[in-house]
C-alpha cells in the first residue's frame, strides 16, 4: 500500500547504553524464527492472509 513504510531498520543504541541490554538474537535467526512460525500457522492465517 502506497502509506505503508517500504523499509524499517530499528536501532538499539540508546537502549544498551541506558539498560546494558543486547539481543539475544540476530536478524538471520530472528527470520528463521518467524519463517517457520508462519508455517507452523498457516491454516490459521489463512483467513487473514489469503
Amino acid at each position: 500500500r502506497a502509506a505503508d513504510i517500504r523499509l524499517y531498520i530499528t536501532d538499539n543504541t540508546k537502549v544498551t547504553a541506558l539498560t546494558g541490554w543486547k539481543p539475544e538474537k540476530g536478524i538471520t535467526e530472528i527470520v528463521t524464527d518467524i519463517h517457520a512460525w508462519l508455517n507452523e500457522n498457516r491454516a490459521a492465517l489463512e483467513p487473514i492472509l489469503g
